[in-house]
């Protein structure tokens, strides 16, 4: 079972919210962070955010949303809904290391259940 999730945090880092959706069987890690992107844009925009930083340990995913690396075939769908997101607020996209992504991971595996 696959599952993702996501942190708010405002521009002083401080905790807003935060999610974890299970996404069912047979997804691909990079499946999953397109879904969580997605899902997490749109939480954003429920919320009447209007500038976003994306920060992911999907390097792959940060250079197709950067415009640095084509997106697959499979992931064109979420790529379509993403962007149609994208022209209704800012967003911007940053790659962050593993390391500093613990609490997103550990929402992942608490979605992962659900």
């Amino acid at each position: 079972m696959a599952g993702g999730g996501g942190v708010c945090r405002n521009d002083k880092g401080k905790f807003i919210y935060n999610f974890a959706y299970g996404y069912g069987p047979s997804m691909t890690n990079t499946g999953v962070e397109f879904r969580a992107v997605h899902d997490g844009i749109l939480l954003c925009l429920e919320r009447g955010f209007s500038q976003i930083i994306i920060e992911s340990d999907s390097n792959l995913v940060i250079k197709v949303f950067n415009n640095e690396a084509k997106t697959a075939w499979v992931w064109k769908g979420w790529r379509t809904l993403i962007d149609r997101l994208r022209g209704l607020v800012t967003v911007n996209f940053v790659h962050t290391f593993r390391e500093g992504n613990g609490m997103t991971d550990a929402l992942a595996q608490i979605g992962s259940f659900s």
